[in-house]
């Protein structure tokens, strides 16, 4: 089962209107975001809830907004969230601002913050507007917000749905009316209904979950993406029929995915070729310390071994864990790292290495994952050729 410090809450390159103009404009909220290894971190104006930027296979940084556990807040030093009673009223907008003071959402053109006591309250304009700074809620003639307000404020008089509408037999769609158009087809997001009577989608639905154990990265070397659609870069790595050729000098994969992921199930297959007889120190396989920071995911090899480290953490303590299988007179392995509910294991081949009772789940870091590479104290660039790689948070 998986357990993360915070929760995916909607995707960032998002619409919002112009200040100076009548018609509103794309904005990116990733603007200023300091990068490292395609990665970076931005404040919210809500302070349990952060940005996470990253680039995407088109060279372009998109962003996420993302929050918090229950009580806790985003601290922008530690790159983390934070245990927290309540978020301090001078990190936000609303610090010196008079009562009753409105200040725009930068990731939804129909949101609005409400200050009261030097508190933001999130406020949202009706369908069909947006807000604009000092104007408040304004008609959308452009029809270019098409946000959806997860805080909409159900008003006191009946509404009239001019150009909205349900669609029979499927209560998670509305259609539109849009000038010019006719009518168009949305979908509600998801875990929530469309009522006619709120115009917009109010009612909360029952998710039927997906318990099904799929790859968060199952990697062919054939391209930039891999075959479930996560982003990977690639850095002075050839491709060569269906393999990844690493040179040991500069080559390495980067996947932003994992960046500051908390969980107590990860599984990770690797099917390589390296000559490691030669090998004079271990080389990096598979780590995520490649920022200055001990990993908690690092698989090295050298001349006699694998070596499967795991790093864990409890409320108040952190923990390493190593276990090693021995070399194979063959260049040509598979191998897979499992951490599950307390328990590694190292694989290669038929032959594997087990330890129980590892207290905690895998702290995250933030440092992407990156195939080839890990900080110097930690192994050598790697040298060989990659074959297939897969990677799971779940048990399979």
């Amino acid at each position: 089962m998986l357990s993360f410090a915070f929760t995916l809450t909607f995707v960032l390159i998002v619409v919002q209107p112009d200040r100076g103009a009548a018609k509103p404009t794309m904005v990116d909220i990733c603007a200023g975001c300091s990068m490292k290894n395609g990665v970076g971190y931005m404040r919210h104006t809500d302070c349990n809830k952060f940005v996470h930027c990253y680039e995407d296979g088109d060279s372009k940084v998109i962003g996420v907004v993302q929050e918090c556990g229950s009580r806790m807040a985003w601290d922008q030093d530690l790159l983390t969230c934070v245990a927290s009673s309540t978020c301090a009223a001078s990190s936000g907008i609303c610090a010196s601002a008079r009562d009753g003071a409105t200040y725009p959402d930068p990731v939804n053109c129909r949101s609005y913050w409400n200050c009261w006591n030097g508190y933001p309250t999130k406020q949202c304009c009706p369908d069909g507007q947006y807000y604009k700074l000092n104007t408040g809620c304004t008609l959308d003639s452009y029809n270019k917000c098409d946000e959806w307000c997860s805080m909409y404020q159900l008003p006191t008089t009946k509404i009239t749905c001019n150009n909205i509408r349900p669609v029979p037999g499927s209560a998670g769609e509305y259609e539109q009316y849009i000038s010019g158009w006719d009518w168009v087809r949305r979908l509600c997001p998801v875990g929530l209904q469309y009522v006619q009577e709120d115009c917009g989608c109010t009612k909360f639905s029952v998710l039927e979950l997906d318990t099904s154990c799929r790859p968060e990265v199952h990697l062919l070397f054939n391209g930039s993406y891999d075959q479930s659609g996560t982003y990977v870069r690639y850095e002075n790595v050839d491709i060569r029929g269906g393999r990844g050729v690493f040179n040991g000098d500069n080559s390495q994969l980067i996947i932003p995915r994992f960046t500051n992921v908390e969980t107590d199930s990860i599984i990770i297959k690797v099917k390589y070729t390296s000559n490691h007889r030669d090998l004079s120190r271990p080389h990096s396989i598979i780590s995520n310390s490649d920022c200055g920071l001990t990993p908690s995911i690092l698989i090295t090899e050298d001349s006699q071994r694998i070596n499967f480290h795991v790093g864990t953490v409890t409320r108040s303590m952190n923990f390493e864990t190593v276990v090693s299988v021995n070399q194979t007179s063959s260049n040509d392995k598979e191998i897979v790292f499992r951490f599950n509910k307390g328990v590694l294991a190292g694989r290669l081949g038929s032959d594997s290495s087990v330890k129980f009772g590892i207290p905690g789940f895998i702290r995250g870091t933030h440092c992407a994952l990156h195939v080839g590479k890990a900080d110097v104290a930690n192994g050598d660039w790697f040298k060989g050729e990659m074959e297939e790689l897969s990677i799971y948070m779940c048990d399979i």
